[in-house]
């Protein structure tokens, strides 16, 4: 019995060392490929965080940066060397991303197109200083969401980055954003105030669209400032109870 026993506990030792050596990367590490995953990869850690993960009791918990694994992120760094958020995986719904990826030290320039869309479970999430670009649809479709922190080094939002999240009450845009592209908050239907930065020039077609419950426009210029931004169609909703030009 005894000799049985040493040997099953050998062949489980050489098992998991097979194992660890048929994964040659992990969630969480960083690669000059576009993304860690492919597609199916991906899915595959969404659904294996799904299972696994627990889920925050309480805001205080959920806020933090020790409740997201290095596991709830994937990175990729561009033709550029600049890195990015490229999808989070995790199931928590209060996530500060961080401003360096765990593992190198570099710091995060981006969020990547579609990283967050679709989460059903995330209500708020902060957006580190040094992040200068949010990509096309990155929040698209998180219906939960209240609240995004966005950072002061923000410049570039990509369009759709809000699309019908339905849960936003406001949003504020930092000085140095430019242009509000295309279906930037539209179908926000719970959006009740927006302030804008003193540097914007262009408000994108349906930028507000079906906002229906926005009643607040705070603009940070003058209004010299606010007469002289490019509006498309359909750019603000059809009805709001006043803009307040705060330059």
């Amino acid at each position: 019995m005894k000799k049985t026993l040493t040997l099953t506990a050998a062949a489980a030792v050489l098992l998991a060392f097979i194992s660890g050596c048929a994964r040659t990367s992990s969630p969480g590490s960083l690669e000059t490929a576009p993304s860690i995953f492919t597609s199916a990869e991906t899915e595959t850690a969404s659904v294996t965080e799904t299972e696994t993960g627990t889920e925050p009791t309480d805001e205080t918990d959920a806020g933090t940066e020790e409740t997201a694994k290095a596991s709830d992120f994937v990175w990729k760094r561009d033709a550029d060397g600049k890195v990015w958020l490229d999808a989070y995986v995790g199931v928590f719904s209060y996530v500060a991303v961080p401003a360096t990826v765990p593992e190198t030290g570099e710091e995060v320039t981006g969020i990547d197109a579609w990283a967050f869309r679709d989460n059903a479970n995330l209500k708020k999430v902060v957006i580190p200083e040094g992040v200068t670009e949010i990509g096309k649809g990155a929040f698209m479709y998180c219906a939960a969401l209240e609240e995004v922190k966005l950072p002061s080094s923000l410049k570039t939002l990509g369009s759709q980055a809000f699309y019908r999240c339905e849960s936003l009450k406001t949003a504020t845009v930092p000085e140095g954003v430019t242009e509000l592209d295309y279906a930037q908050f539209m179908l926000c239907t719970s959006l009740t105030e927006v302030n804008l930065p003193s540097t914007l020039a262009k408000i994108g077609d349906d930028a507000f669209f079906r906002c229906d419950a926005l009643v607040t426009i705070n603009f940070s210029g003058g209004w010299d400032k606010w007469n002289a931004i490019e509006f498309g169609n359909n750019a603000l909703p059809q009805y709001y109870h006043s803009i307040n030009c705060l330059g």
